[in-house]
């Protein structure tokens, strides 16, 4: 049971109703505590709490997240929140509206006998503005944007009144996303504080002929009551002629898809009382005095409530998976949804699930969001025909930067990558520019919403722009044009994944590696000042490297694919992602086979044996280890052998096949010993000495780990020091030498920081933890565990996240009990 609430006031108004309604809706359910209630959403206990006190309106979200979470009929209530909205005026505040609630949920009644009283009428809507009225009728399917509505509205209202300025409010944003629709709804809500009346325009700034400003003016003078004899010439005497008929009134003014802020600039009054709300697919970050609102595409909340204003809810909730997959598509755009709903309107008798199946066809799907004259592609094309132009780039991938090339072909050269962002370093391959050049263009495509920024030198693009930019790329990029980008940038991405490789703690030599060699070099390539530095830049671009590597493999007959693969590899491995790991080597498994590298082929199945190994897939393991196996010693190379054999005794260990897999180990230690590399060596004993540990005994697995320790100290093998004596402090700490086990795993969780090995510091930590506790120092070992739980969150191994929990439930237990 939660904790009691506060008694609400009377039920008189609507919010208190509401609020009251939502209390019966969590007591239907048994009064779970608020704590349950934001476990179950992704709001906060405070953020619930508030919702059911009755003095303030919940958002849409709230509402939903908490009637979600407590079992109830989501659709009713958010009916019954539309209408308190209104009925509060909650964005025109009218005293002494309200209204006792309906039945607040279909199965429940906060009055077991309610009485047959009707509700007090909602207050009567405001009288219509005087004077000039050129609003557009308002869409019926806007939806959503309360926040954004907020903000608008606070920004008009409140700087409306300052003297000699008029407030001014800008929404920029890509085409489709809805700015007209946003401002079109504020206006409206706004048109009683405006009493003169509401001026728009549409000045057509990404088209081929845009409104002049002059022409504007004379009409806007016209509706103002000046005849069109007595208007002066001159674009500049218009203005101060349009300016002076504004003063003293309070007047607002719409003026819709601006091309810049010197299309606008003289259509702006400079009078308190009038406000203007301007829409533009640029930012007009020039234009001085305002408040601009970045519009972004809608929640898939919001989405879902606007597809369902023109489907249907009901017809939604039928199919609710192929609803999701038409959300997925849209992608949040409100001009998507819209052509959505209105052809699955248009056609009865399609099931939700076949649009859904015509939009999942990702090269298609521009073709299908068009009905009428409503074309999310036209859209598109209207801000790429509005970019300003530029020299073309080369087709040579090995030639030097050429000149900026215009951002539309940048856009294009975008859209042959498949990662879901972009650095300006990589983009300056993809384009054979400089990372300067590169920079400049993107920001020019930023500017005009083709794209976005996520951070400084780091883009992204809408899934359905970046579907846009594919189809430009096939339609204005030869072939050879195409794979001269593609070859630049997968090589920029090697060479920089090598450099940031080179600072890991266990690195594969380069000497070592057959197909980096063979990659051509490329001179831009970043340089890493740390490991630090090394990781944050593999953390950045880690989806990026997985797609590149299959689009490698997909678009080059060259040793891209796999050299790419191999840099990143030693990431993931450091890292202990396996899923990412096993993921990768299974498209260079593919790829070796299908043109026939055996040895390559090998490569992959080991390490792909090993990461299907620690996500316990122990079939797939196994069968991985099998095929490696047979590939290397059809090749007799000893260096393969040895991996082949560690990979494939590893998947047995999982398998609870010890002694088949220290067999395997013993002929991998002889090859390593033939070999003579000290490193091998004792990575070899310690596999083999934690293997004879479970059927030999502790004594005989703790030798070959000493002796390993003992080997790569020698050879200043740091990582596998630290590996070793992880492991031995593990040992002691399962045969109950705890005060030993302290000692030697705070040496290896020392040693791992030292050198930057943080997953297998996590490992240490954890394993000290038990200790400490076995040793009943409960705060050393929650330290212990809280700086490893850090860690463990990021890394994508089952073997840390089970013993980070069996850790967790043993201080759980421990702990005092809470009451609730």
């Amino acid at each position: 049971m939660g904790r009691r609430e506060r008694p609400l006031r009377e039920a008189d108004s609507p919010l208190s109703a509401f609020a009251a309604g939502l209390r019966s809706v969590r007591m239907a359910a048994g009064s779970p505590s608020y704590q349950t209630l934001a476990a179950r959403t992704h709001f906060s206990i405070a953020t619930l709490s508030r919702a059911a006190a009755g003095n303030t309106l919940p958002s849409r979200e709230v509402t939903a997240a908490f009637v979600t979470a407590c079992g109830g009929d989501v659709a009713y209530w958010l009916a019954e929140h539309e209408q308190v909205r209104s009925l509060l005026g909650y964005y025109s505040p009218a005293p002494g509206a309200g209204r006792a609630l309906s039945n607040p949920n279909r199965n429940l009644s906060t009055n077991p006998n309610p009485s047959p009283t009707p509700a007090p009428a909602p207050a009567p809507a405001p009288a219509p503005a005087a004077g000039i009225a050129q609003l557009p009728a308002d869409i019926g399917d806007f939806s959503g944007r309360a926040e954004q509505i907020a903000f608008l509205r606070s920004a008009l209202i409140g700087g409306a009144d300052r003297p000699g300025q008029a407030a001014i409010a800008m929404v920029t944003g890509s085409g489709g996303v809805g700015k007209t629709s946003l401002a079109v709804a504020v206006a409206h809500q706004l048109a009683d504080r405006f009493p003169d009346g509401q001026l728009f325009v549409d000045l057509h700034g990404m088209g081929p002929l845009p409104r002049d400003p002059a022409d504007v003016l004379r009409t806007w003078l016209s509706e103002l009551g000046t005849p069109t004899d007595t208007q002066p010439a001159g674009t500049d005497a218009l203005a101060a002629r349009f300016r002076g008929q504004l003063v003293g009134k309070r007047m607002l003014i719409v003026i819709d898809n601006a091309k810049d802020s010197s299309h606008l600039s003289r259509l702006l009054p400079a009078t308190a009382g009038c406000a203007v709300l301007v829409t533009s697919r640029n930012r007009l970050a020039e234009l001085p005095g305002g408040v601009r609102l970045d519009l972004e595409p809608l929640s898939e909340f919001d989405a879902l409530t606007m597809l369902g204003e023109v489907v249907g809810a009901e017809r939604l909730r039928a199919e609710p998976s192929a609803t999701a997959q038409i959300l997925h598509a849209c992608a949040g755009l409100p001009l998507a949804l819209r052509i959505a709903g209105a052809r699955l309107r248009a056609r009865p008798s399609w099931s939700v699930a076949t649009l859904a199946t015509r939009l999942a066809d990702q090269s298609r799907r521009l073709d299908e969001l068009r009905i009428g004259d409503l074309a999310v592609r036209t859209s598109f094309e209207v801000s790429l025909a509005a970019l300003p132009p530029g020299a073309i780039a080369g087709a040579d991938p090995d030639a030097g930067p050429s000149p900026s090339p215009s951002p539309s072909r940048l856009f294009a050269l975008l859209g042959l990558l498949t990662g879901p962002s972009i650095s300006a370093a990589a983009a300056a391959a993809l384009a054979g520019i400089d990372e300067d050049q590169a920079q400049e263009t993107l920001e020019t495509l930023v500017d005009s919403y083709l794209i976005q920024t996520s951070g400084p030198g780091r883009y992204h693009l809408h899934d359905l722009l970046r579907g846009f930019a594919a189809e430009l790329a096939v339609q204005e990029l030869s072939p050879e044009e195409q794979t001269a980008a593609v070859t630049r940038c997968l090589r920029w991405y090697i060479h920089a994944a090598a450099a940031a490789a080179d600072h890991l703690p266990y690195r594969t030599p380069r000497a070592l590696q057959r197909a980096l060699p063979k990659i051509p070099p490329y001179e831009a390539i970043p340089a890493f000042a740390d490991l630090d530095a090394a990781k944050r830049w593999f953390r950045d671009e880690r989806p990026n490297l997985l797609a590149a590597v299959t689009l490698a493999d997909a678009a080059l007959p060259g040793p891209e694919a796999h050299a790419l693969a191999l840099q990143t590899s030693e990431y993931l491995f450091a890292e202990m992602l396996w899923s990412d790991q096993a993921e990768l080597c299974r498209v260079i498994e593919q790829r070796t086979r299908r043109i026939g590298d055996i040895a390559g082929n090998a490569q992959a199945l080991s390490t792909l044996a090993f990461a299907l190994g620690r996500l316990h897939l122990q079939d797939e393991a196994l069968d991985a280890g099998q095929r490696c196996v047979a590939a290397a010693e059809h090749l007799q190379d000893p260096r393969i052998l040895n991996n082949a054999y560690t990979a494939y005794g590893a998947a047995l260990v999982k398998a609870d096949r010890p002694l088949e897999a220290a067999s395997l180990i013993e002929r991998a230690l002889e090859i390593s010993r033939g070999i003579g590399e000290p490193g091998l060596i004792a990575k070899d004993l310690i596999n083999l000495g934690l293997i004879l540990r479970q059927f030999a005994g502790p004594a005989e697995g703790d030798r070959h780990l000493i002796e390993a320790v003992r080997i790569a100290r020698a050879a200043d093998e740091l990582y596998t020091v630290a590996y070793a004596t992880n492991e031995l402090g593990t040992s002691q700490r399962d045969q109950g030498n705890s005060r030993e086990a302290v000692r030697l795993l705070t040496q290896a969780a020392n040693l791992r920081r030292t050198i930057g090995d943080h997953t297998g510091r996590a490992e240490s930590l954890l394993v000290l933890s038990s200790a400490l506790l076995a040793l009943g120092q409960h705060a050393d070992a929650r330290a212990a565990w809280e700086e490893a739980s850090l860690i463990v969150d990021d890394v994508d191994d089952a073997y840390l996240r089970r013993l980070r929990a069996d850790l967790n439930a043993m201080f759980t237990a421990s702990a005092p009990s809470d009451s609730t």
